[in-house]
């Protein structure tokens, strides 16, 4: 199954895919310094399930930033799409 990640910060968006989540998270174009705004996340699958969150600035770096952050908020996305 493929995921979409629409990362909406610093007035702009950016996606990313992947097989899972965690590698749709890894594979966003941005740094975790660039980041100064809050951020909303929305994650779709293939079968169109759709799960949206508004995060702060400190989590969205540590999505962007910490391996161990990035597989917590993954999951947590995972159990948001069930």
């Amino acid at each position: 199954m493929m995921y979409k990640v629409l990362f909406q910060a610093n007035n702009q968006e950016y996606t990313s895919e992947g097989d899972s989540i965690f590698e749709a998270f890894g594979s966003i174009p941005l740094n975790s310094l660039e980041l100064k705004t809050k951020v909303n996340v929305i994650v779709t699958t293939d079968d169109n399930r759709k799960a949206e969150r508004r995060l702060s600035l400190f989590q969205g770096r540590m999505i962007l930033r910490n391996h161990l952050r990035r597989s917590g908020f993954a999951r947590l996305f995972q159990d948001l799409l069930k």
